[in-house]
């Protein structure tokens, strides 16, 4: 037999999930998991395959409804009529928070991402922070920096006077140039997640006058 998905009224459903053929054990309660999004209003049934004794039937507060297609199409709306015998089946359902049509129970790892049903990546950007540095106003030409991330494991781009990024660590040790210098710095987390407002600072360096 096949799981299957109705939308529409009691009498005339069309299937808009179905689930593989499965054989069930006789005189026991069957369970077979599946994958399918349902809306409220939606009723389960099954259906038999070709060659079968039945044809495809659903239940509807206690009643039976029965069509004559064997194995109805997804996508395919039938007609039913009712026959009044109970039929057995039930579902337990998953809530679904993100929308995307996994169970957050036991199909989806990050119910609150719908682009995602592995463990939720980090989309948050780390914060870049400068811990050590100059005085405003230097006679000397070597300027140290210091520097940390918010989030650890982080790495680092530096530039000094609005020079190509490259790769950095703390500390980091920069010569000035001649009057004004600005030293810019931000973190990449593992994620792949960049600070989108570097830490930045500017200082003066100023030659000593030779006697």
């Amino acid at each position: 037999m096949r799981f299957k998905v109705g939308r529409g009224t009691p009498t005339s459903l069309t299937t808009v999930a179905r689930g593989p053929l499965e054989v069930p054990e006789a005189s026991t309660v069957n369970t077979f998991p599946v994958r399918a999004p349902v809306q409220a209003g939606d009723v389960i049934g099954f259906s038999k395959p070709a060659g079968d004794f039945s044809g495809c039937g659903v239940s509807v507060a206690g009643f039976t409804f029965s069509a004559s297609t064997i194995d109805t199409a997804l996508g395919s709306t039938d007609t039913f009529v009712a026959v009044g015998a109970r039929a057995p089946i039930s579902a337990q359902l998953e809530p679904d928070a993100d929308g995307d049509g996994f169970g957050d129970e036991t199909q989806d790892l990050c119910p609150s991402d719908a682009d995602t049903v592995k463990a939720c990546r980090d989309k948050e950007p780390p914060e870049t922070t400068i811990t050590a540095k100059p005085k405003k106003k230097v006679k000397k030409k070597k300027a140290v920096f210091e520097f940390t991330s918010s989030e650890a494991g982080a790495t680092f781009r530096c530039s000094l006077n609005g020079a190509a990024f490259s790769s950095c660590t703390s500390p980091a040790s920069l010569k000035a140039s001649s009057g004004r210098n600005t030293f810019t710095v931000f973190a990449k987390d593992a994620a792949g997640n960049v600070d989108d407002s570097p830490a930045t600072y500017s200082w003066n360096f100023k030659k000593k006058k030779k006697k």
